[in-house]
């Protein structure tokens, strides 16, 4: 059985590792029958639409918090349903904006909801037990097979987005049933180390949400009984060693709080022998050693509360040794691609027009800053655009659309063609009256105000605006509240040297800016067959190479709508044919990602897919060789990448004013999506039910391909994100590359 941890990455529902609860004790009880086989069960549907990976919205879920309904309540007159935490701070309905006259605890759609938990991923029902007839009075318990996470694992999911929206009792109710079930298997089979662990990681967020609640007294007693269990695993499980660990510093924290020091200072002792035992079975590792620093700097903060100064001084020596001895080895890179949410798989174009990716866009984004709300203005209510009252302060979530007196149309264009003048200036289509409007399903309001600047704001950006509506129809805009940066994954630290990672762009082979000699000195250069000892060494620790879009251009007037002759059409193959041998000499020795951009032959909406492999016979041959998608995502030892090859950045800096490229790319990851300006004058495959260029998870390197010039910052968010934001310029034209160095899971350029 695997782990029900939520630590741990849940394998796909068809893994053949996958052992669901109860099933080897079903086995047990068909020894003596004739099994069905595998291929024998039926893969029934779930009924409520949780049958994906990621278990989206069904019918019995709040649109608020997305997790399972919890106390449900029902909205008079509209009737849409909510958990009662969730829609008690709203005076409008969230989804169709009706007032809210009073809230009704609806007791049978919460019976379904429980017995859609009591029944979820119980039994496999076979195909021979299928097709028998049902008898009259028989109870039979079915599981859905194409769920893809077990019970205890859908339970903790659905605690953590109940947790992200601060509905803590939805929380703990979910997380206590995942403990019954588990408790239920201990006194069945017994304390093994599979239970053991689930078990301790579930109580230590129980505790979690007590802490969160003020309740210290439960919350020790969850840790406390957390501890119990976890202790029975062995002690070279790293995770459940760490987890072990930080139960006692979070017991230990409460007591530092409620002042008793002894006590405190205890369980951070206990935590340190855990972290110091766990060192002796795994001693190269590196989070291991940052742990026992951590330990080290905790009973030495509270021996300096004690005025144990000498001890207290010792151990602050101890934890800066260890930290300092740290290093990073090359081998022990982990990289990880993920482009699959860009990548256009079983999408079919039916004739759908763009509303469909809008609608999506909004529905993800609202929904998301709906929970940014309680923290923001949590004493106003929420309206819709047909809900606003004259002189009433509200706040209303919707798309923004910018109205652009200069936006060009194919009338103008056409005109342009018999012009002496052009109309407008070709890199730039701003002007002082273009004006905002926000709306939603209900309508649209114009924006008045000095605080949202139209020369900032672009079409398709999701915000919440406070304010009220004027005499003149008019929303007056008194505050703004935008997305903001996502949640970072800290990345862990490794072990080894440095790493360095190298982007280059817009190499433009077959032009008549690209010089063949740069190209070949930057092949030579990160292979390590040039420059000094130092240099050489610093190649033999790149770690991957990234080819940001734009690798060939084609010669003007070659592809010009006509038939090619022979002659043309092997000039057409030669600037790819130049490319491959480029690739193939960086291919042989580092890994390698190569992105399509506008010039590159691949489709020309975003997001571009993969270049065909049999473009590059020679460099493909090696495992090391990577065609991506055009916005490109992956990780490397746990530090997140994230880049485009530049059509975005270019079609804002076309519709908005900035003070350089670097606050375009800011704005994109502070409004969380790649291209705001898709459909409307970025190109982008109509999608019908996802936004791909919505960014879920910050990154920790955000690059954008073919600029003019090299640029970088780094940025911050307000829950510690830290993001370096780099400006990768065009090669062929600057015959600059940029360096990423990463060391102690720190980002430098180089």
């Amino acid at each position: 059985m695997k782990p029900v941890c939520p630590f741990i990455k849940a394998s796909p529902p068809d893994d053949a590792s996958i052992k669901k609860i109860g099933e080897n004790q079903h086995k047990q009880e068909s020894t003596n029958e004739t099994t069905p086989q595998k291929d024998s069960a039926i893969p029934a549907k779930c009924p409520y639409g949780y049958d994906s990976q990621t278990f989206k919205l069904g019918p019995l879920s709040c649109m608020i918090c997305q997790a399972l309904l919890f106390e449900c309540s029902k909205c008079v007159p509209c009737s849409h349903v909510y958990c009662k935490a969730c829609v008690s701070r709203f005076k409008d309905c969230p989804l169709c904006g009706a007032d809210i006259v009073k809230i009704e605890d609806d007791p049978d759609l919460q019976a379904v909801v429980d017995r859609f938990i009591d029944g979820h991923a119980r039994i496999k029902r076979s195909q021979v037990d299928a097709y028998k007839e049902e008898k009259e009075g028989e109870n039979k318990d079915v599981i859905y097979e194409d769920v893809s996470l077990e019970r205890g694992a859908f339970l903790v999911q659905q605690a953590l987005r109940a947790l992200r929206a601060n509905n803590i009792e939805s929380a703990k109710s979910r997380l206590s049933t995942c403990v019954e079930d588990v408790r239920e298997q201990l006194d069945r089979i017994g304390n093994t180390p599979e239970l053991c662990s689930q078990l301790g990681a579930v109580l230590g967020m129980l505790g979690d949400c007590c802490r969160a609640t003020g309740d210290a007294t439960a919350a020790i007693s969850y840790f406390e009984e957390s501890v119990s269990f976890l202790k029975k695993v062995p002690k070279d499980d790293l995770e459940i060693t760490h987890t072990l660990s930080v139960s006692l510093n979070k017991i230990g924290d409460l007591k530092y709080y409620e002042g008793d020091l002894q006590a405190a200072r205890s369980y951070y002792f206990k935590a340190l022998e855990v972290r110091r035992d766990a060192i002796k079975y795994l001693p190269n590792v590196s989070s291991l050693v940052i742990d026992l620093a951590t330990s080290l700097a905790k009973v030495a903060d509270v021996d300096r509360n004690l005025a144990n100064e000498d001890t207290a001084i010792a151990g602050f020596q101890e934890g800066i040794k260890l930290l300092e001895s740290l290093t990073i080895r090359a081998d022990e890179v982990g990289l990880e691609q993920r482009d699959e949410s860009f990548e256009i798989q079983k999408e079919m174009y039916k004739g759908q027009q763009y509303s469909q990716i809008y609608f999506a866009r909004l529905h993800l984004m609202r929904t998301l800053l709906y929970s940014l709300l309680p923290t923001w203005k949590p004493h106003l209510p929420v309206c819709t655009v047909l809900g606003l009252e004259e002189g009433k302060d509200c706040i209303i979530v919707g798309t923004i659309y910018k109205d652009m007196k200069l936006k060009p149309s194919i009338l103008d264009e056409y005109s342009k063609e018999r012009s002496a003048t052009p109309l407008v200036k070709p890199h730039n289509f701003t002007h002082p009256d273009d004006f905002l409007v926000l709306e939603d399903e209900s309508g649209r309001v114009k924006l008045r105000g000095n605080l949202l600047t139209p020369s900032v704001y672009v079409t398709g950006i999701v915000v919440a605006l406070q304010g009220k509506e004027t005499g003149a129809g008019d929303f007056f805009v008194e505050d703004v509240l935008e997305a903001g940066l996502p949640h970072q994954i800290a990345p862990t630290l490794g072990s080894g040297d440095d790493k360095y990672v190298v982007f280059v762009s817009g190499l433009s082979v077959g032009s008549t800016v690209s010089n063949p000699l740069h190209s070949q000195l930057f092949v030579d250069h990160i292979t390590g067959h040039l420059g000094d000892d130092k240099e050489q060494g610093i190649a033999a620790q790149i770690v991957q190479v990234v080819v940001a879009g734009n690798s060939v251009e084609y010669p003007r007037g070659l592809l010009n709508g006509q038939n090619l002759g022979s002659k043309d059409q092997s000039r057409l193959a030669e600037p790819i044919k130049e490319l491959d041998i480029f690739l193939t000499q960086i291919a042989a020795s580092i890994p390698l990602d190569i992105m399509p951009g506008t010039n590159d032959p691949a489709n020309f909406s975003l997001p571009q897919q993969p270049l065909h492999r049999c473009l590059f016979p020679g460099s493909s041959a090696f495992n090391t060789f990577r065609s991506c998608t055009n916005p490109h995502s992956f990780e490397l030892d746990n530090v997140r990448f994230l880049g485009t090859s530049g059509q975005n950045i270019d079609d804002l800096e076309k519709y908005s004013d900035a003070k350089d490229r670097l606050e375009f790319v800011e704005r994109t990851l502070r409004w969380r999506h790649l291209a705001p300006t898709a459909p409307n004058t970025l190109g982008c495959y109509p999608f019908t039910d996802r936004d791909p260029f919505f960014i879920e998870t910050c990154p920790h390197v955000y690059f954008v391909g073919n600029q003019d010039k090299y640029q970088t910052s780094l940025i911050t968010g307000s829950e510690g994100q830290v993001v370096r934001l780099i400006c990768i310029p065009r090669f062929a034209e600057t015959g600059v590359a940029v360096v990423v160095r990463f060391l102690y899971a720190r980002l430098y350029l180089r």
